[in-house]
């Protein structure tokens, strides 16, 4: 810069200067959010010649890497660190591109935009981009879901998609968690699968066979079907189908029959398919067997008629049917068997048993005498039961204890078989003489494990003949008389045995409540429901079966000491049905029963007030004292809250108290209808952490304080999921009405605090407790950040309404993430710091962070103390933020000072520096010249430099800046006929007259503004005689000669000359080719009389005409300039030569004979002396 006002200072001026062509008239950009920015400004020369200037910015954010640029294509680097802009936050400004013959402002903005997902696709940009992407992708999208960049791609979404993900991030990292995030946002649907529930039958297998299941999934994403089967013979291809194994929508499954895992006749299977809630299934059936041919074996078919033939055994050991009947009936189905199975010998027997019975002795007979001779041996179970038969046809003693003898002797061969010992049942003297021995034996059997009716009806009928020996509940009485229950056989005796029994046992065994139950039908006696009663008391636990006994013995008033208290543990805790008026009346006087337990007492007698408020007022007073102590305790369900919200209406409570209730007024009750759900978490905006809480009993209570939420479910198998039907949420107790007075008497919590926002008032007449409320918000831990920044605005409004910048100062200073804050939290904070005089905090702050939105005054404040904290150091930030301000209209004398001292930029702001500068009586001398030093270098000057000038020239000054903004003036005064000031002309002319260094450019301007003045004085003629004698003794001649004084047109012969001027570049070749008159075209060079200012000399009379036109070969082929003259003034001048030829042109153009004649008689006159007088040598 200094060396091209250097050139000017010596008259010397660029012959070419660029012409600059912008890649982009504005630069707009985008930046990805927490990145610095590196951005570049293009322009080229289109002329070839090179650029040469300096680049400016007025946003103090930017940084020129290197602001001066020399070339004919230019790059001008600019980087922006990370101020903490958000997403559509925008930074902007201007640069100033200074070079010759151009200052010009490009405008610039740099939007900050969140940073894309990048794929191995490319760029993801939106959430929907991403669900496509998953699409087709879904192992990588589930990367991307887990990677800390996904948290900043959705920073812009709505609060519940961002709780979402916070909720799905959070859980262990699973492909599961992204698909439930996608579908609980809409952007995909539920993953379901479907197949043909069916059954595949196989018959005639005789080798392994591969059966073939299609599986279809609703949609694309995360699945995982579990594949099981219940036998052996089948084995699944896969036992996890997940979504890999899909083609499409289609997984093909196959299963495979083992053939040598089959067993004889049908092989049945069950293939289960579960995903989450889906429950399908497969049966598969496969045999040897074929097609057709009947499924039930011969055995099984036996086995059933054996079955029936048990049954119609036990009808008539009941007496429910004949002797003749049940052996009619019975010998029918023995009949039906098969004909191998019916000559078996044990079926025989049992044909020759029921002849018997049925006194038809000669048919037992026959067949006995046969059996005597195939059964071979001796010591069967066959023979006994032969001569069991036998004892029955002859019934004479001596022959039956012969035979029994026998028998004895086969059972002790044959101690395990059940049958010969039921034929000994009937045979032993001692069993009918002792029952109990009898009895004895049985149970030794049925422990055993022989459990067979053939027992329990010879047990039932010593129990029916003898009811006192069922003594006691071991193991047969309890299946004798389940049996019997079954049956339908309890008798009335059996039942009032029954109270004997139950009197004398100890322990309460559950298998015999049921029997109870019947005897209870059979026989509906007082003292029976005493015994059971007082039996089920003895239990160590409360079984809800109990619930119906202990209701009975109540409304009975049966005196059973623990009856009331048993009660109320049998009673379910959702019980809303009035209480029996005994129970209530017992527990007014005695009440030892646990706590949820009083709560469900005093919760019914609570809701049935109203139908009963005798029993209520009783217990007014104990329930006041029991919610009390309760709430104290900080015990919560269903039945305390009907209790908390009486005390409520009672008005019952002091501080401690209405904290506690304020507390649990902020708890809701959520219910949940799906038996698979675990756990509930519950996503808001206010807080860090999820409230968490365990489902029991399809019911949690959680907290739930400040604006809704997103609640996510766990199941049992601990996937998350959403869904906002599956359950529904209840306020624990209603608070209506007690608002205000629990805040009067419960201390401010956070609870509050945030009620205290979400329903804010509007006004702007915040009191103090709003500032402690504030206070407790930015204080509390639970309190997210992203919640934080979004109220921070009003928090510190309030804050600063009640003088608590002390508080906000060390806040932001000490807890907060400035880098979290958006600009308006930090134009916000800066003013506190402003305010409390933490200038360097603040300026630190200003320097790092977006504070886009401070105020003007604050910022003025802050840099008028950091101003004149080191008012002698240059920093560049504080100058450029400073100059805003300045261009903003906010003007301090310390800032103009120092801006002043160090300020360089666009030309139109530093005069406007300067003028308040010289308004304030500033030195601003050095200031002045980088003004007229950046003018002169851009190569157009402005109105208001001329006031920087002549301060510059009245003080002390650089003469060599001085010249040359004299020369630049002086030379657009000649070259492009600029408008120039009359003050620059009156400088020439002093230092011309003084004697100083006057240039070529200042003499010709100073003496065509005199040769075009009017009204000259003495010294301003005697000036431009002088100047315009040198002129022409250095051959110049300009156009603007014509216009001189008259007096010196004749001293310098001037009036017979003619000028035609050109401007245009200098040192280049015009030509002009004109006619006089019609006479052929002459081309001549014209002659360059100053630097582009070209001019043609011609003597012209009255009347000529003179056509031209003008030609620059470099520019085009067309004339540049076409004119035509007509010489029509009368000269001024009437005596010479050329005044005398001009008339007779006049006189020969207008036909004037006789003037003509005369003076072309004069002038051959004139022109003899002349040639006697002057001879040609």
């Amino acid at each position: 810069m200094r060396k091209r006002i250097y050139r000017i200072s010596e008259d010397k001026f660029d012959d070419l200067k660029p012409n600059i062509e912008f890649e982009s008239e504005q630069i707009e950009e985008t930046c990805f959010i927490n990145d610095a920015f590196s951005g570049s400004i293009y322009f080229k020369s289109t002329n070839d010649v090179k650029a040469r200037g300096v680049v400016y910015c007025d946003n103090p954010y930017v940084r020129i890497t290197n602001p001066w640029f020399d070339g004919v294509s230019v790059r001008i680097d600019y980087l922006v660190d990370d101020y903490n802009y958000k997403a559509a936050e925008c930074l902007k400004g201007n640069f100033i591109i200074v070079t010759v013959g151009m200052e010009k402002k490009l405008p610039f903005s740099i939007t900050y935009v969140k940073r894309p997902l990048l794929c191995s696709t490319g760029q993801i940009r939106s959430l929907q981009e991403y669900a496509d992407f998953a699409q087709n992708h879904f192992a990588e999208a589930v990367s991307l879901f887990y990677s800390d960049r996904f948290a900043e791609f959705i920073s812009d979404q709505d609060k519940r998609t961002k709780l979402l993900y916070r909720g799905f991030k959070a859980a262990p990292i699973a492909a599961v968690n992204v698909d439930e995030f996608l579908v609980s946002i809409g952007l995909k649907t539920k993953m379901t699968f479907d197949l043909q529930e069916r059954q595949d039958s196989y018959y005639e297998v005789d080798s392994n066979v591969k059966g073939e299941i299609e599986i279809s999934r609703s949609t694309w994403g995360f699945i995982d079907i579990s594949v099981t089967c219940d036998a052996d013979f089948i084995s699944v291809e896969k036992e996890h189908i997940t979504g890999d194994f899909f083609l499409g929508s289609i997984f093909n499954m196959s299963y495979y029959i083992h053939k040598d895992k089959m067993h004889a006749g049908i092989n049945f299977a069950k293939i289960s398919f579960d995903y989450r809630d889906i429950h399908k299934e497969i049966t598969v059936l496969a045999t040897s067997d074929k097609e057709g041919v009947s499924l039930e074996s011969e055995e099984f078919a036996q086995n059933k008629k054996l079955l029936q033939a048990f049954r119609l055994y036990e009808d008539f050991r009941l007496r429910r049917v004949t002797t003749s009947q049940w052996c009619a009936d019975t010998l029918e189905i023995v009949n039906s068997l098969p004909e191998e199975s019916v000559n078996d010998n044990f079926i025989l027997l049992v044909k020759a048993f029921l002849y018997v019975t049925n006194n038809q002795k000669q048919e037992a007979l026959w067949i006995i005498q046969d059996l005597k001779r195939s059964i071979e041996d001796k010591g069967s179970r066959e023979w006994a039961f032969l001569l069991y038969v036998c004892t029955l046809i002859e019934r004479e003693e001596d022959y039956v204890d012969r035979l029994t003898e026998n028998i004895e002797g086969i059972f002790k061969e044959h101690r395990d078989d059940v049958h010969i010992f039921w034929f000994l049942l009937f045979l032993r003297k001692e069993y009918i003489k002792n029952p109990t021995a009898k009895l004895r034996e049985i149970s030794k059997w049925v422990e055993a494990g022989w459990d067979t009716p053939l027992l329990y009806i010879e047990a039932y009928y010593i129990f029916l003949q003898d009811p006192y020996l069922i003594s006691s509940f071991d193991e047969l009485t309890i299946k004798v008389l389940n049996w019997a229950k079954k049956k339908k056989a309890i008798t009335k005796d059996m039942a009032i045995q029954m109270i004997h029994l139950l009197e004398t046992e100890k322990n309460y065994n559950p298998k015999v409540l049921p029997i109870l139950d019947e005897c209870y039908e059979v026989y509906p006696d007082m003292k029976l429901l005493l015994a059971i009663v007082t039996y089920l008391l003895k239990a160590p636990y409360v079984e809800p079966e109990f619930l119906k006994w202990f209701g009975m013995a109540i409304e009975v008033n049966l005196h059973v000491s623990g009856i009331f208290e048993a009660y109320m543990e049998a009673l379910p805790a959702y019980s809303v049905d009035k209480l029996p008026q005994l129970l209530t009346m017992f527990f007014k006087y005695n009440s030892n029963l646990s706590y949820d337990k009083r709560a469900l007492l005093y919760a019914n007698i609570i809701l049935h007030k109203d139908e009963d408020y005798d029993t209520y007022e009783h217990y007014e007073s104990a329930i006041e004292a029991f919610a009390l102590e309760q709430l104290k305790l900080g015990r919560l369900d269903d039945n305390l809250a009907v209790c908390y919200q009486r005390l409520l209406e009672l008005g019952i409570f002091d501080k401690e108290v209405a904290r506690l209730i304020s507390e649990l007024s902020f708890k809701k009750k959520l219910a949940v209808i799906n038996p698979d759900i675990r756990r509930v978490f519950l996503y808001q905006e206010e807080f860090k952490a999820p409230t968490i809480a365990n489902i029991s009993d399809h019911k949690a209570y959680i907290n739930y304080i400040g604006s809704k939420g997103v609640v996510l479910f766990e199941d049992n198998n601990g996937y998350l999921f959403v869904d906002d039907d599956a359950y529904f949420t209840e306020d624990i107790i209603n608070t209506d009405g007690y608002t205000e007075k629990l805040k009067e008497l419960c201390p401010l919590n956070l609870t509050y605090a945030l009620m205290r926002f979400a329903n804010g008032s509007g006004t702007k007449d915040y009191s103090s407790v709003d500032a402690e409320a504030a206070e407790l918000i930015m204080e509390s831990k639970q309190i997210s950040a992203e919640y934080l920044d979004t109220i921070y605005p009003k928090l510190i409004e309030i804050l600063r309404f009640n003088n608590r910048e002390a508080f906000l100062e060390k806040h932001f200073m000490q807890e907060a993430d400035l880098k979290a804050l958006s600009a308006e939290v930090i134009a916000s904070v800066l003013e506190v710091f402003i305010l409390r005089s933490k200038y360097e905090e603040a300026f630190y702050m200003l320097r790092h962070t977006n504070s886009s939105l401070l105020k003007p005054a604050a910022a003025t404040k802050l840099c008028q103390f950091m101003i004149n904290k080191e008012p002698e150091k240059s920093e560049d930030f504080l100058i450029l933020f400073t100059a805003g301000l300045i261009s903003q209209g906010y003007i301090h004398t310390d800032m103009i000072r120092y801006l002043v001292k160090f300020f360089v930029g666009p030309t139109d702001l530093m005069l406007k520096i300067y003028n308040s500068a010289f308004e304030k009586g500033e030195d601003v001398v050095e200031f002045g010249e980088r003004i007229i030093t950046q003018a002169l270098y851009r190569d157009f000057l402005c109105p208001e430099i001329m006031d920087v000038f002549d301060t510059y020239v009245s003080r002390k000054n650089n003469k060599m800046v001085v010249e040359a903004f004299l020369n630049y003036q002086a030379h657009d005064y000649l070259a492009n006929q600029a408008d120039t000031p009359e003050k620059i002309f009156a400088y020439i002319y002093n230092r011309f007259k003084k004697g100083l260094n006057v240039s070529e450019s200042m003499r010709i301007a100073l003496l065509k503004y005199l040769c075009t003045g009017t009204d000259l004085d003495e010294e301003d003629y005697n000036m431009l005689d002088i100047l315009l004698a040198d002129a022409i003794l250095r051959n110049q001649y300009f156009g603007f000669f014509a216009k001189c004084d008259e007096k010196l047109k004749v001293k310098y012969h001037l009036y017979d000359k003619h000028f035609i001027e050109f401007n245009t570049d200098k040192r280049k070749a015009v030509d002009i080719t004109y006619s006089i008159n019609g006479a052929p075209a002459v081309t001549e060079d014209m002659i360059e009389m100053y630097d582009g200012l070209y001019v043609k000399q011609f003597i012209l009379f009255y009347g000529d005409e003179l056509k031209y036109e003008i030609y620059r070969e470099d520019v085009s082929d067309e004339p540049l300039q076409a004119n035509t003259f007509v010489l029509s003034d009368e000269l001024e001048q009437t005596e010479g030569r050329y005044a005398l030829m001009n008339k007779i042109s006049r006189h020969s153009l207008y036909n004037e004979v006789y003037e003509l004649a005369e003076d072309v008689k004069i002038y051959q006159g004139l022109d003899a002396v002349t040639r006697e007088l002057f001879s040609t040598i």
